[in-house]
């Protein structure tokens, strides 16, 4: 089984077997044997970063947000260089609605890795639920113009800033270079025109959105 290939494979006693095992649990949805995996580790092995802050999401698929956050507090302050740790515990704090120490995780995450996209998102969709301040959020996504890559989450929350700001037209221009000339184009402005309430309008992006999708497994050659 697969199980057992992992461990052969990587060799029964390592850390990184029962990581492996951990993981393929958790997609497996089998959170109990994963846990077992990770705790494993981290007691044989306390200096492991990658244990605890597996558990963490294990912890937080199940809706245990205080278990989730003490496992990404252990990961973080074993490796407190890790971008990723920082940003997932800034995620978690901004869901508990500890919105302060979850924006100050954001921004370590940010002084660690400005390149990644995602940080800024997360920081700005944190002053968006603490806040509402739609022009502080805009500035965060501003200042990740100068050294992030264009990416498709921070496209997607610049046309929901547009939106909540009645900025239609820019939302449409943000969701052209999100989509392009697709399905999920037409289906964005079939939205933006209904929020408009431009009902004619909005059905024709609907439409135009049908139009696009080709279902030829539905009708096979004969």
């Amino acid at each position: 089984c697969l199980d057992s290939a992992i461990s052969f494979t990587i060799g029964p006693a390592s850390p990184e077997a029962h990581i492996a095992l951990g993981s393929y649990y958790y997609h497996d949805h089998d959170y109990d044997r994963a846990l077992e995996e990770f705790a494993l580790v981290e007691k044989h092995q306390p200096n492991n970063v990658d244990a605890p802050r597996e558990s963490g999401y294990v912890h937080h698929r199940q809706g245990q947000w205080d278990l989730a956050l003490a496992a990404f507090n252990r990961s973080v302050a074993l490796d407190p260089r890790s971008a990723t740790t920082w940003s997932d515990l800034g995620a978690i704090l901004s869901q508990m609605r500890r919105y302060d120490a979850a924006d100050s995780c954001y921004r370590r995450a940010i002084t660690l890795q400005p390149e990644d996209a995602s940080k800024y998102v997360g920081r700005a969709e944190t002053v968006i639920r603490s806040e509402g301040d739609l022009k502080k959020a805009q500035r965060i996504l501003e200042d990740a113009a100068p050294v992030v890559a264009s990416s498709e989450d921070l496209n997607g929350l610049w046309v929901r800033l547009h939106v909540m700001q009645g900025d239609f037209g820019a939302a449409a221009q943000k969701l052209l270079i999100v989509h392009d000339d697709s399905v999920g184009y037409y289906l964005g402005m079939a939205l933006v025109h209904g929020l408009r309430h431009d009902t004619s309008t909005a059905r024709a992006s609907a439409g135009s959105s049908v139009r696009k999708i080709s279902l030829p497994c539905l009708y096979p050659a004969s």
